[in-house]
């Protein structure tokens, strides 16, 4: 029989390579921290409607921000526990950048993914690396200060003067902001474009990671763009756990990972990279990750 297990989550997803058992298991606490208009509260909430099929009672429990996240994480020493949310906020932390997120390593880590992201405006006009670079402003996404210093680099390298207006939440504040004309220019994730460029709300002109149909990569149009790699990074860890309550909370997202699963579509539709692994394989991921984002975040010179 499981231990009561609660879990943390600021953002998602997980792999394993345990086999799943037949039975539903007890209880599951979910503790959200994301901030408002991040996306990883739409994939929590999809992982919650999955959990549901596993455990018999998925008992949710929302927390203001990553900071109150990790502090009721790091309280709890007697019950297992799962903290999933953005990387970049314990990469923040480990420059002093940040007060956020907890330590990952081989041992504890069962979730690495990404989520890649498009430079967007608002109107269906086709637009330009020449129309990014005449635009006066750029929403700033929390943890704010990876969009300010990928700004800071961009004005460097194409001799722009582009502003950051800092938003205190996620993409869909940034959205928003675009729609609402308070910024010219800001990032939001491929899912979210999608459907936006359905309705010729918003046009873009690159995106984050590797060129595809739908957009060029940054490097293509910015080489020497130290960010032009960079993806959102989720990661999950997890304490408190034997190896057999782990494997089962493994198994049961990579069985929803699997080709025909809802889970699945999700995150090939919005252009996620999700490992699919040994926990090794997920370090070595995340620390690479890891690496790329604190050698584009040291001061442009």
């Amino acid at each position: 029989m499981f231990k009561k297990l609660t879990i943390i989550i600021g953002a998602l997803i997980a792999i394993s390579s345990a086999a799943l058992s037949n039975e539903k298991q007890p209880k599951i606490s979910v503790i959200q921290g994301e901030s408002v208009g991040s996306s990883g509260l739409i994939m929590q909430n999809i992982i919650i409607n999955e959990l549901k099929n596993y455990y018999n009672d998925v008992n949710v429990i929302t927390v203001p921000n990553c900071d109150k996240a990790a502090q009721v994480y790091d309280n709890i020493t007697d019950t297992p526990v799962i903290y999933m949310y953005t990387a970049s906020i314990q990469w923040l932390r480990n420059i002093n950048q940040s007060t956020c997120g907890v330590i990952v390593n081989k041992e504890n880590i069962f979730v690495e993914a990404e989520l890649s992201w498009a430079l967007c405006t608002k109107g269906s006009r086709k637009v330009t690396l020449d129309d990014f670079k005449n635009s006066k402003t750029f929403g700033a996404m929390f943890p704010t200060q990876v969009n300010i210093n990928q700004i800071k680099e961009i004005n460097n390298l194409l001799k722009t003067n582009i502003a950051t207006v800092n938003y205190n939440g996620g993409g869909g504040l940034i959205v928003t902001g675009i729609m609402n004309g308070e910024i010219d220019f800001g990032p939001i994730a491929m899912f979210r474009v999608q459907e936006l460029q359905k309705d010729n709300a918003v046009s873009c002109f690159a995106k984050f990671g590797e060129s595809n149909a739908q957009l060029p990569s940054l490097k293509s149009l910015i080489p020497d763009y130290k960010f032009a790699d960079f993806a959102v990074t989720f990661v999950g860890v997890a304490k408190n756990m034997n190896e057999q309550q782990l494997a089962y909370l493994r198994s049961t997202i990579r069985e929803n990972l699997s080709e025909g699963k809802p889970m699945k579509k999700f995150f090939d539709d919005g252009q996620w990279y999700v490992v699919n692994g040994s926990a090794e394989d997920l370090y070595n991921r995340y620390e690479f990750q890891q690496k790329l984002f604190l050698e584009a975040m040291k001061p442009t010179q």
